[in-house]
């Protein structure tokens, strides 16, 4: 196993069939159908324009929620506008997060009832901006940190995984909140890293490698945290 890879093992765990009679209002309702599946895969644009609220219909440029929401259907957000943002809707199936604005963005939750759940293989790309976040964050499989902008990206809520690669590319993610990570968590830092500084939570093995092929620019901070495991191995 090369020297950059360390794998952590965690046990113990604290925890009506025929013809249609109008087939032209029936391929019209397909193309409907077609048209409001499109919109929810490529997501939308959210500009802050009327409110702070992440539900306000006129806070996105076509205008509207997209559709099905909360459940983005791997549909991308960017934030094209907007500083402070309130989430009190559990947000799911995000393709992806993106900072056009390049500005610093805080989610947070006035209702402590927000969250954001990112599909397996997302990107979260703050740019040359930021992106805190003041509510949980969920990633369903893979998800990576595009740092390589010079932007930033601080989670003060919880951050849960659920296995696959979590990598930080370019930058270091600062995690403030409680991390649970799920087994088989991979860990990669390509010239940059991961500073934990909360309670750290892992049903499994845990895998932290650095890729960039310099062992000082891959980086993973644990500053006072509490291993909620029973047993470490360190291989």
């Amino acid at each position: 196993m090369p020297s950059s890879v360390q794998s952590i093992d965690f046990t113990g765990l604290a925890s009506n069939r025929g013809v249609s009679r109008f087939p032209g209002l029936r391929a019209a309702a397909v193309l409907a159908a077609i048209g409001s599946m499109t919109l929810a895969a490529a997501g939308q644009d959210y500009d802050g324009s009327n409110s702070d609220e992440f539900n306000d219909v006129l806070n996105w440029t076509n205008p509207g929620l997209p559709g099905g929401y909360p459940d983005f259907a791997g549909g991308i957000i960017d934030i094209i506008g907007g500083t402070n943002i309130n989430v009190d809707d559990l947000i799911i199936g995000i393709g992806g997060l993106n900072n056009s604005s390049d500005g610093a963005i805080v989610f947070s939750s006035l209702g402590d009832t927000g969250s954001f759940t990112f599909n397996d293989s997302a990107t979260i790309n703050p740019n040359a901006g930021s992106f805190l976040f003041e509510i949980d964050v969920t990633a369903i499989g893979s998800l990576t940190f595009d740092l390589t902008g010079g932007g930033a990206v601080q989670i003060d809520g919880g951050f849960t995984t659920n296995g696959g690669t979590i990598l930080a590319d370019g930058g270091v993610v600062e995690i403030n909140g409680v991390t649970t990570a799920g087994e088989d968590t991979i860990w990669n830092a390509n010239a940059g890293g991961f500073d934990f500084n909360g309670d750290f939570n892992a049903t499994g093995e845990q895998t932290f490698a650095g890729t960039s092929g310099v062992v000082a620019d891959d980086v993973f901070s644990f500053n006072d945290v509490n291993f909620l495991t029973g047993i470490l191995d360190l291989a």
